[in-house]
């Protein structure tokens, strides 16, 4: 069984990120672009490149 964590009320601030996780998240940050469809923004990946040139070049 998991750990069940434990809920934080609305008035409590959020916990700070650690090193690791900022640094984490910003690697994600530059896999991921967003785009529009239909109005609405969706998270899709980016395309590969190879020295700032796509894959197919």
């Amino acid at each position: 069984m998991s750990k069940s964590k434990k809920k934080r009320k609305k008035t409590e601030p959020k916990p700070k990120l650690t090193a690791a996780e900022r640094q984490a998240k910003r690697e994600r940050k530059g896999d991921f672009m967003t785009i529009f469809i239909n109005g609405k923004q969706k998270r899709v990946r980016r395309p590969q490149t190879i020295d700032g040139l796509p894959v197919e070049e």
